[in-house]
């Protein structure tokens, strides 16, 4: 068997593929519209994460108010204050 080539040229408005194949009025390529990448901040890329997050430290908060004798401290300066 003979040896087969594939020779692409493009003149004007068509694109010669291989030993007269020809594709006409082709517009392959030119109407490619790639909408730009986005710049996200961290906050906007995890915000799962970041819920987690705040969960784990408005818990922590509330723990801390709750179990400790914290609350019984403030609700004796309000007595206290008279308020």
């Amino acid at each position: 068997m003979g040896k087969k080539e594939a020779k692409i040229t493009m003149n004007d408005n068509s694109i010669n593929v291989g030993n007269g194949n020809t594709i006409t009025s082709s517009n392959i390529g030119n109407n490619n519209q790639i909408a730009p990448k986005e710049n996200k901040n961290f906050f906007e890329r995890h915000p799962i994460f970041i819920g987690i997050i705040i969960a784990f430290v408005g818990g922590s908060l509330v723990y801390v108010f709750l179990e400790t004798n914290l609350w019984t401290s403030i609700k004796n300066l309000i007595s206290s204050i008279g308020i």
